[in-house]
């Protein structure tokens, strides 16, 4: 085998790996837009649940 395929190969073996790097770097970036969305979604009911809670601990600082 000569050098210059030899080359080439390594070259294809790099670039495919820098796809699949890629490609889970989007995949982890898609799951924690998911994660931030439904959080920001969910905000409101968190502090309609809590919201005695919350009150207590403002009237609580206030004092």
């Amino acid at each position: 085998m000569s050098v210059l395929t030899k080359l080439v190969r390594e070259r294809e073996e790099w670039i495919n790996r820098q796809k699949v790097l890629v490609a889970r770097n989007h995949q982890a970036k898609m799951i924690m837009d998911y994660v931030t969305a439904t959080f920001i979604c969910m905000l409101p009911f968190i502090v309609f649940m809590f919201r005695d809670k919350i009150l207590l601990m403002m009237r609580y600082l206030v004092n």
